[in-house]
């Protein structure tokens, strides 16, 4: 599924299974047992969309096709890794600077562009990959052999 802008669920404070409708910015919708935990206070936030459109390019590569999005609480930035095999341009990932504040979702900017690479350094080859998703984790140390 290739997406041309980021929409509305991308930017809500998603913190349950739950999939919520459209509504007013503000309006938040609380769950009473997420993931099996009713001890959890989980709610989630309507922020609002912003559309980035059909055509925009960034780095000579029209942005586009995000398929999957976390938060970098380090950067305060999000990740958006878009779901083209390589066709449009390398694969690759996105780092996201968000404006939102009490009133809602402002825009967004991207900030950088990050090509994905095989073992040897280089882009990955056209159709060879089709990145659906993406995710932080913490830095594991190397172990010493």
């Amino acid at each position: 599924m290739t997406k041309r802008f980021l929409a509305t669920a991308a930017f809500a404070l998603l913190s349950s299974a739950a999939a919520p409708h459209a509504t007013d910015i503000g309006a938040t919708f609380e769950t009473s047992c997420p993931f099996g935990d009713c001890a959890a206070g989980i709610s989630l936030s309507h922020l609002g969309e912003f559309v980035i459109p059909t055509g925009h390019v960034e780095n000579g590569v029209e942005f586009g096709g995000i398929s999957g999005l976390d938060f970098d609480a380090a950067t305060g930035h999000y990740i958006a890794i878009s779901d083209d095999r390589s066709e449009k341009g390398p694969s690759r990932f996105y780092e996201l600077a968000v404006d939102v504040d009490g009133d809602g979702l402002k825009g967004v900017a991207v900030v950088k562009q990050v090509t994905l690479k095989d073992k040897n350094g280089e882009p990955l080859a056209r159709r060879t990959v089709d990145p659906e998703s993406i995710r932080l984790g913490r830095e594991c140390p190397r172990r010493r052999q």
